[in-house]
């Protein structure tokens, strides 16, 4: 969660995990499975998200929005840092 101007903002992001480079990054002011669907038409419309695996944090929302688009995908927990709620692996 993001605070900009008083607003409480979600980001989503994707991020190729071998050169580190972001790819896309979007705001949202509320997090859940309709915003994540929305992230990923975004997504896919640009990068046609076949035979990609996606890397998600621990929001229960996450992994069932990916499974129900029929996409790869692996849960992980963060101790440290704030990771993006979304990325991908070509």
């Amino acid at each position: 969660m993001i605070r900009l101007h008083g607003q409480k903002f979600w980001l989503y992001g994707a991020v190729d995990p071998y050169t580190n480079e972001i790819l896309h990054v979007s705001l949202y002011p509320t997090a859940n499975k309709q915003t994540t669907r929305w992230f990923l038409a975004e997504r896919h419309r640009r990068y046609q998200l076949t035979d990609v695996e996606f890397l998600v944090d621990d929001a229960d929302y996450l992994g069932s929005v990916l499974a129900e688009g029929g996409y790869r995908f692996q849960s992980f927990d963060m101790e440290i840092g704030m990771p993006s709620n979304v990325s991908f692996e070509k």
